[in-house]
Formats: C-alpha cells, structure tokens, sequence
C-alpha cells in the first residue's frame, strides 16, 4: 500500500524521471533475459529523462523542465548461434510533456514538446523553439502614411491688435515615413525602442486680426475686431523625426491575453518649409496687398521648427484571436508634454532671422496605436494598423526677436499638432 502510494506521487510530481528510469531498466533486461553466456564485450545505452524542475526554478509561477541524461554499460550476451541479443547501436528516447499552466486547477494545458538534451521548448503560435527563460527579440521594420496639422497663436497685448494677433496653421500635412522597432521580451518584462524619419507636404493659412480701435485707425473695411488678412503658402517640404523608448510589464498573461503597462520617452519633431504668398483676405489697403494677389513664387516665406518631447506612461494589451493572428492595442499618455517651436519670417525686415520667433510652453499629449499581425512564417510576420497622436500646450510663451538683439514676450495662447494614418510593416522573432 505504501509502495503504491509513493509511486502515485512519483508519477504526479518530480518522481515521474526516476519512474521512466526504473521502467527503462526493465526493458532492457527484458531484451536480455534469454541471452546465453557473458561475452567480452558491452553497450553503452543512453536514457534522457525529462522531469519537472526543482520548485526554486519555476519561473513566474510556470513550471519549467529539464532533461536529464542517464547512462549504463550492459554487457553484451550471446546467445547459442553466437550472435549478440542486444542491438550495436546506442538509442535515444524522446518524450513530450504537458505544461499544467502554473500548476493551478483548471488551468489549460499547454502543450510543450521537450527534445532530449536540447533544453528547448516550442513557442506559442508556431514562433521557432527557443531556450528555455531566454529573451525574445523582435525586430520590425515599416511604414506611417497618414496626414496632421499644427496651429498656433498669439496675442501682442497692443491695444490695435486683436487678440489673438496672429495665427499660423499649416494644415493637409500629407506625410510618410520610414520606421525601426525593437522589442525584447523576458519573463513578464519587456523594453521597446522606436525611431523614424520622414518627409511630406501641405499648405500654410497666415491670419492676422485688429482690435476696434485697430480697425477704426487702419481705416479696415469691416468694423470692429476682426481678421483683417489671410494668406496662403505651399509648404513644400515637411521634414518629421520620431522616437520612443519604453520599459514595462505585463501584470496579466493567460495563454491568449497579455495586459501590460509601461512608461518610457517619447520625442516628436517636425520642420516645415512654406514658400510665396497669395493674398487670400484683405480689409485695408495699409496693411495688406487686395485679394488675389500673389508673389515671391519658389522663394521661402516662413520656416518652421517644431519639437515634442515628454514622459510616457501607457496600457499595452495582446490577444491570440487565432493560431498565427495577434491583435495589439496601445494607449500612451503625456502628462507633461514640453514643445519648443521656432520660426523665421523670411520677408519680415521688422523680426530677427534664425529665429524670428520662439513659443515655448508645457502640455499633454496621447497616442493611440492599434495593429494586426499575421505569422506566414515561424519567423516572420506582416501587419497592418493605425496611429494617432495628438500633443496640446494652452498657456504658454512666444518670445519675439528683433534686429539688434532686443527680445520681448508675449502669451502663447495655444499650440497644437496631431498627425494620424496607417501602419504597414513586417515582424522578424530573433
């Protein structure tokens, strides 16, 4: 009853290596139990038991096994014709095994296909066998084709001007870019890094505006306060730069669903370059050319330098909706978000150049990003998604420089840029 009891126990826990040992044993004397006399020779037979690791080595409360590897000379037996009963060649036995899922009841059971020696084990949703507690790495490379906009405005305080006093809005921002991700997964913990670099085109809308008393003195059209001037410039070279760096940790995992959180940098950069002016609104002849009226054709107007950059704190999810298909969502929160925007009015006499003028401010932001990926290959996989970011600064400060060195500031009202559009790009598991 005893010897019954333990053997149970044997099968259930760490005693399963030693039950295939013994039953091993058996096999081979079995082979052998008709053989005649001893000859001179042996055989070396190999057993490679695997059997669940020491309690210490379970790794986040999964169990994890090992192969253990036993050897025995068996001398070599003749039987009445002279011929050895026992094959020449030495034989290796192979074994799969059952992940219990932590070894909580109820759990599913994964299955883990365990090869003798090599201490490797199958990954999920046909991903290459990897080593047991090693890291993963991901390398992907892409795409983002999307459209964005930045607009920002001022006021001077000069009781002629309007408040705002002037707007700059460069809007259809069409751009694409080029991107590198990678990823590197271990346990429950992971680190991503992310850097791109593209270009594009849009158009730039210039609005300025008097106060009542401003448009009574420039003799304007329309009473009252009101945008006296709106002019358009093609902005044709869109220069964007972008990166982010995150650590984290999953604090959910279940063989489909992985939820996570994670906090890191993130970094935005764009340039755009505007060139001529055409008069698109005008209500007095003393401060703007009539409508219509176009110039500086191919000649730069305004060049502006945009830069975002913050802390990023973010929930990360992955669902197996299917063998090889994989959904993730991504939301990334900026509570302090800093931009640092410079521009030169290339035809203003009146402002220093290389800047003209510097905004200044601190804000939030938030990206979103949703993706679908699809594995064609154990190391290969393609997808698919969509991005949005979006980063704001409501109180902050525009420094305008003049000739000569003076400087002076006025309240930046608000800055603000988003840019959103597809993802497409291609997954590699190292």
């Amino acid at each position: 009853m005893n010897q019954s009891s333990t053997g149970q126990r044997g099968l259930a826990g760490n005693g399963r290596g030693w039950g295939c040992f013994f039953l091993g044993l058996l096999l081979l004397f079995s082979a052998t139990a008709d053989a005649g006399e001893p000859g001179t020779g042996g055989v070396t037979r190999s057993f490679d038991v695997v059997v669940p690791a020491e309690e210490g080595e379970a790794r986040d409360g999964v169990k994890t096994y090992e192969s253990r590897t036993y050897e025995m000379v068996i001398p070599d037996r003749k039987d009445s014709g002279g011929k050895s009963s026992i094959p020449a060649a030495p034989v290796t036995e192979k074994a799969r095994v059952q992940n219990s899922g932590g070894g909580r009841e109820g759990s599913p059971r994964l299955p883990v296909a365990v090869a003798a020696n090599s201490g490797t084990a199958t990954s999920p949703a046909g991903a290459p066998p990897r080593k047991y507690d090693a890291p993963e790495w991901t390398y992907s490379i892409g795409t983002w084709i999307g459209t964005g906009q930045t607009d920002f405005n001022h006021t001077s305080g000069y009781y002629l001007h309007g408040d705002p006093t002037s707007e700059l809005f460069y809007r259809d921002l069409r751009g694409y870019s080029g991107e590198f991700l990678g990823k590197v997964n271990w346990r429950r913990w992971f680190a991503r890094g992310l850097a791109g670099y593209g270009g594009g085109f849009g158009e730039l809308i210039d609005d300025d505006f008097v106060s009542a008393a401003g448009a009574a003195f420039y003799a304007t059209s329309q009473s009252g306060e009101h945008r006296y001037s709106r002019t358009l410039s093609d902005v044709n070279m869109v220069d964007m730069l972008y990166a982010q760096f995150d650590v984290g940790g999953h604090f959910y995992r279940s063989p489909r669903l992985k939820l996570g959180a994670y906090m890191g940098f993130h970094y935005w950069a764009e340039q755009y370059n505007a060139e001529g002016v055409t008069q698109l609104e005008c209500t007095s002849a003393l401060l703007c050319d009539p409508p219509g009226t176009s110039g500086f054709a191919g000649q730069s107007t305004i060049t502006n330098s945009l830069r975002w950059h913050g802390m990023r704190i973010g929930l990360t999810s992955t669902l197996q909706v299917l063998n090889g298909l994989e959904l993730n969502l991504d939301g990334g929160f900026l509570p302090l978000a800093f931009v640092d925007n410079e521009d030169t009015h290339h035809l203003r006499a009146d402002l220093a150049q290389n800047p003209s003028v510097q905004d200044s401010g601190l804000g939030l932001g938030y990206t979103l990003e949703g993706t679908v990926h699809y594995r064609f290959h154990p190391r290969l996989s393609v997808k698919v998604g969509y991005r949005y970011w979006h980063m704001q600064v409501n109180d902050g400060t525009a420094t305008f420089y003049l000739p000569g060195g003076f400087a002076g500031d006025t309240p930046l009202n608000k800055l603000e840029t988003y840019r959103h559009g597809g993802l497409l790009g291609v997954d590699y598991l190292f």
